[in-house]
């Protein structure tokens, strides 16, 4: 097993949860899941990691794109409620 695609997996599926913490670090948790996925896929196409591990990759990068999604559509969810409770004051 590649550690980069165990990293990969672990960051992927915390990005998807820790959207609701105002969407910070779903981001970032997302992106590097997807970045250690890229990494992992590149050991493995290169030898240096068992074939196996391109499917804990996949699944990092899966969870890791959601979540940053998420973390994307919740930030602008909050900007919209601030801009829509700016412009209801009297």
């Amino acid at each position: 097993m590649s550690g980069m695609a165990i990293a990969s997996l672990v960051l992927g599926i915390i990005s998807i949860p820790s959207c609701v913490c105002y969407g910070i670090p779903s981001i970032v948790c997302g992106i590097l899941a997807v970045v250690f996925a890229r990494k992992a896929d590149e050991a493995v196409a290169n030898g240096l990691a068992a074939p196996n591990s391109k499917g804990l990759a996949m699944a990092g990068r899966i969870c890791g794109w959601v979540g940053l999604s998420f973390g994307l559509v919740y930030i602008l969810f909050l900007i919209v409620v601030i801009v829509m409770t700016v412009i209801q004051r009297p």
